[in-house]
């Protein structure tokens, strides 16, 4: 199991090899997507530098971050947070905190939160609202993505889990894992797979993973 470099949205225009098809890029693994908070927008050099939004698996990773990414700017998949505010708050956002915000109906939404795809009652003036429109572009000039390659779907199934339950919800992209719950969050070491994995061409990636579980449940 080897993780890859990180790759960015612009970096990738041209490569043959992110074909959704057929490119070489077109591979089983557990993929991250995310985004760069560097103000130069050079290739991330810390983990002070990204943003994970999302952790999933596919048989394709090329082929299913480009389906999410084009399903969320188009307002019919997932949440939209205010950049700003994930400048800011890169290592505990807490984004399905965000989410479910207002899920009982007796919270208000937080104000971070500027769309979420909750229908088509709300799909109209998501083309044409000014703060979406800036977050909007600020995503996809920034968007990163990597992955862990692995072919075992058993074993891809398992290192998903893995990094759900390290992470907790700082991302989305979690399936049943609702609330911050410290029964839910692990430490990397004390997982079957993390440390089988080859880090070497993304030690950013890594270190960030150490750093997000240490502040997601706000005690450790």
């Amino acid at each position: 199991m080897k993780v890859t470099k990180f790759y960015s949205l612009r970096g990738s225009i041209g490569d043959y090899n992110f074909h959704r098809k057929i490119g070489k890029n077109a591979t089983p693994g557990i993929y991250f997507w995310g985004f760069n908070l560097r103000d130069d927008n050079q290739y991330p050099q810390s983990i002070n530098d990204i943003l994970i939004w999302y952790v999933g698996i596919d048989k394709n990773v090329s082929q299913r971050i480009m389906q999410e990414v084009t399903q969320s700017i188009f307002g019919g998949f997932g949440t939209i947070i205010d950049h700003n505010y994930l400048k800011s708050n890169p290592h505990n956002a807490r984004l399905m905190d965000l989410q479910e915000s207002d899920n009982k109906r007796n919270n208000p939404v937080h104000p971070a939160v500027l769309y979420k795809s909750d229908g088509l009652h709300l799909l109209y003036h998501f083309f044409d609202d000014k703060k979406i429109k800036e977050t909007l572009e600020w995503m996809r000039e920034r968007l990163i993505f990597t992955w862990i390659e692995e072919k075992n779907d058993q074993i891809r199934k398992t290192i998903e889990k893995e990094m759900h339950d390290i992470v907790g919800t700082n991302i989305f992209g979690i399936g049943d894992v609702k609330k911050l719950n410290i029964k839910n969050i692990i430490e990397p070491n004390d997982t079957i797979y993390f440390n089988e994995i080859d880090w070497a061409d993304n030690q950013i990636l890594k270190d960030w993973l150490f750093e997000v579980n240490k502040n997601v449940n706000g005690v450790k």
